[in-house]
């Protein structure tokens, strides 16, 4: 959803991150959903170039898939909680 204001818009979406195995890319090894916030302020420059400032950026975690031994949970990857 992406709510457009006067000066800035605020933007909240799911993302999903997907870490790749270093030893074999052709396998992930972990993939990790969250929920994204942040606030988006918008510039049109003199050569219609356009440009953002993000701020006040969140992402936390909603789900998450390890596809090798760990001990890792939701709790210690979403610290912003």
């Amino acid at each position: 959803m992406i709510e457009i204001n006067a000066g800035t818009s605020k933007i909240t979406s799911s993302a999903e991150i997907r870490i790749l195995n270093p030893y074999m890319e052709a396998y992930e090894a972990v993939k990790i959903q969250c929920q994204l916030n942040t606030v988006v302020e918008f510039e049109l420059l003199h050569d219609f170039t356009v440009v953002g400032l993000i701020s006040n950026m969140t992402l936390s975690v909603t789900d998450m898939e390890i596809y090798f031994l760990s001990n890792v949970d939701i709790k210690q990857i979403d610290t912003q909680a």
